[in-house]
């Protein structure tokens, strides 16, 4: 009787080996291949956080509670709504149409928003492209939508058309932008003299680049050749606008141990250099900085400078009959504020957030804003809202 049983342990584990030889064989593709996250141009992405695939363009109905919620008041006491919400690290928005484009660098998404009833609170959310890596800079010209991500520039030609449709089929304009530098976002804009203008970010906080894109604007043509340095000499740019027949940039300065530097609002001159890593202000020196490979090169010196616990991140035009200048968002730990500033030099705050025991009021973190119809809209990062401001 036991050697029947012995026998019959062993029969079934002659079997089941062969099982599992059976299954291997036949999955084997699946099981040793080795899966890559890519994107647009299918090289290999490292380090891409959060990883995220590729997914068709579709469209979300917004649910009704977050819609039109008076959600605080400031120190104009005028009560303002969420345009939207359920959003992740809303950055760079524009306007086309009635449609709100936003960038989402963490989630590499491109969203885009729609008010149907308008009611200054949006209806929809449509996921317009996703799996990029880290797209923040937006331009609409003629048509088409351009894109910068973190290495990349795309154009989305026939962007309404191709919204229409729920498609997302882009061109890539440039391929190999400095990657891996500590501003891994790529403000852009498209000028009326048909050029692109990206800002690319150091790879340091203090250090002569050997890329001498880095810290620069970089120019293109629309079809993303003719590459050109336009101006350099900024640490970490977060913003671009072209208005009156100049570009403007807005940039986070340096950390320094030694003395507290400002950050800046600058307007950039074709081929000037704007101090970094060398100097500041009024070209005062930066103690600890490579500053003799740049001792022959006087900066041009910026148009308006922030207190260095105030980061700079968001650069908006607003031209009403309140208000015709820059709207400036400013972040600290427990501030944040949308600075006015205008080109007869009069600054005001216009709206401030301060941190706060009451648990009916908290800080957000603004990143850029954008005129929208008779106020502002303005992005949230931290939290994942878009506000509506009325003026």
């Amino acid at each position: 009787m036991l050697i029947k049983l012995y026998d019959f342990l062993i029969a079934l584990l002659i079997l089941s080996g062969l099982a599992v030889i059976v299954y291997i064989f036949i999955n084997k593709d699946v099981l040793f291949s080795k899966k890559e996250i890519t994107k647009k141009n299918n090289v290999f992405v490292e380090n891409l956080y959060p990883v995220q695939l590729k997914v068709s363009p579709f469209w979300l109905k917004y649910s009704t509670p977050v819609r039109n919620k008076k959600f605080f008041s400031f120190n104009n006491k005028k009560d303002h709504l969420i345009y939207a919400a359920d959003l992740n690290d809303p950055s760079q928005m524009i306007l086309v149409g009635d449609y709100v484009i936003v960038t989402e660098p963490k989630s590499g998404n491109i969203v885009v928003l729609l008010d149907n009833n308008k009611d200054n609170s949006a209806d929809e959310k449509f996921i317009f492209e996703s799996g990029l890596r880290y797209p923040y800079g937006l331009a609409y010209y003629k048509n088409d939508l351009y894109v910068a991500a973190e290495g990349s520039i795309l154009v989305y030609k026939n962007f309404l058309k191709q919204l229409k449709n729920s498609t997302a089929k882009s061109d890539i304009l440039v391929s190999e932008l400095p990657t891996g530098s500590l501003g891994k976002l790529r403000p852009l804009l498209v000028g009326p003299n048909e050029k692109i203008y990206v800002a690319v970010g150091s790879s340091c906080n203090s250090c002569i680049e050997e890329d001498k894109r880095r810290a620069s604007v970089v120019t293109y043509n629309l079809d993303g050749s003719n590459e050109e340095i336009f101006a350099f000499g900024f640490r970490n740019p977060t913003d671009l606008e072209y208005r009156l027949g100049f570009i403007y940039l807005l940039e986070e300065s340096m950390r320094s141990s030694k003395i507290p530097i400002p950050h800046e609002l600058n307007k950039l001159k074709k081929n000037s250099f704007y101090g970094w890593p060398a100097l500041y202000g009024n070209n005062v020196p930066i103690p600890e900085t490579p500053f003799e490979a740049f001792k022959l090169k006087n900066a041009v010196p910026p148009l308006l400078t922030f207190e260095p616990n105030f980061i700079p991140s968001g650069l908006g035009y607003v031209n009403n009959s309140k208000y015709s200048g820059f709207l400036i968002s400013l972040n600290s730990l427990k501030e944040s504020k949308i600075l006015y500033y205008d080109l007869n030099e009069t600054t005001k705050d216009l709206f401030v957030w301060k941190d706060s025991v009451n648990k009916d009021t908290f800080v957000p973190r603004i990143q850029d804003i954008i005129p929208y119809k008779k106020g502002i809209l303005v992005a949230d990062s931290k939290n994942g809202l878009i506000y509506y401001l009325a003026f």
